[in-house]
């Protein structure tokens, strides 16, 4: 299957299975170091139905493309590549993969990242099913930080320790910025979900990133579900456009202000798009510029917090943000509070 400017797919139509239920998108560019532990975890998966995984190949300049290939060719059956001839960047990547999707779900890892739990996939498509209110399932999930002998993961706990209930099941579109709550690589989306969003002026080329996006998306429209356990591991690797140096952080938050400016436009019938999303990314880019003694920058942020906030909303938003990320349960307790959603992710 062809494309415009060299973009094609490598696949085995006659191996491929007809009707997956699950696609599993996974995007990659200089991931060569990382690309065969995602792809490992998705295919180890158990499920009583057929899935596919969709990877977007981004013009790689390391190893990264051969190893999605070998993948290709170890799993026939449910590994598709898509590649062309030149980089495309994060979102046409992202948008020429969805447009090739044939499963009624949608879940996502990034190259960089793997999964946990080899019943994490079918526990997720059992509680979907089983929640038509919801339009996402999301898990916990850790860090993987590299140390003095490589990788390192603290499994002790997962980021949703000490989380409040409120902040990870239910009605949750007042805080879909919380960065600890809905990470892209927890999460299976309704397949309707995704389009409709990709379809949405929400979503542009310009912006630096699509997660957020989406997650914003998919609240405005339904309730989240939660799978307690972690099934996800989010990998702090060096590439990554948040550790790519300062420069690209202001650019990074600068589009989140471009995002959030048509968001409001475009949710302003609801009444309640939340103040916070802003305040953060304005706050930290106005922290972030002076940092670096980048005036200009840091001059924006101001004006920018000083057009959309007076003095009590300032206060109020910078108050929420600080009890987001205050953790106040026992973990126990919190899981005690979600035992209805349903069981652990299985290991």
């Amino acid at each position: 299957m062809n494309g415009a400017a060299g973009e094609r797919e490598i696949a085995d139509a006659d191996r491929l299975a007809r009707d997956p239920l699950v696609s599993v998108v996974v995007l990659t560019y200089n991931h060569a170091d990382y690309l065969a532990e995602a792809l490992s975890s998705i295919a180890a998966q158990r499920c009583p139905f057929a899935f596919e995984i969709v990877v977007g190949e981004d013009c790689s300049t390391d190893a990264t493309r051969e190893i999605a290939f070998d993948f290709q060719r170890r799993f026939p059956d449910r590994i598709r590549v898509v590649v062309s001839d030149a980089n495309v960047g994060t979102i046409a990547n992202l948008r020429r993969v969805v447009a090739r999707l044939r499963g009624r779900y949608v879940a996502f890892c990034e190259g960089d990242d793997y999964w946990h739990g080899e019943g994490r996939l079918a526990a997720q498509v059992a509680l979907l099913e089983a929640r038509p209110d919801a339009t996402l399932v999301h898990t916990d999930w850790v860090r993987s930080r590299r140390g003095e002998h490589g990788w390192q993961v603290d499994w002790r706990r997962g980021m949703h320790y000490g989380m409040r209930p409120s902040l990870l099941v239910g009605p949750a579109f007042a805080t879909f910025y919380s960065g600890r709550a809905f990470r892209t690589c927890t999460i299976l989306h309704r397949r309707e979900i995704v389009d409709d969003c990709f379809a949405s002026p929400l979503c542009r080329d310009t912006y630096a990133f699509m997660d957020t996006i989406l997650a914003a998306y998919a609240l405005s429209r339904g309730s989240a579900a939660y799978l307690p356990g972690i099934g996800a591991v989010y990998r702090e690797s060096p590439g990554s456009i948040m550790r790519s140096g300062r420069r690209a952080r202001l650019r990074y938050l600068r589009s989140c202000l471009a995002f959030d400016t048509v968001a409001r436009g475009y949710f302003a019938e609801r009444g309640d798009y939340p103040d916070g999303y802003r305040w953060e990314q304005a706050f930290g880019l106005l922290v972030k510029a002076l940092a670096i003694a980048d005036l200009r920058t840091a001059a924006f942020a101001f004006a920018d917090l000083w057009r959309h906030y007076g003095i009590a909303s300032f206060v109020r938003c910078g108050w929420r943000a600080v009890t987001l990320r205050r953790r106040r349960d026992a973990w126990e307790a919190q899981r005690l509070a979600l035992g209805d959603e349903t069981g652990d992710v299985a290991r």
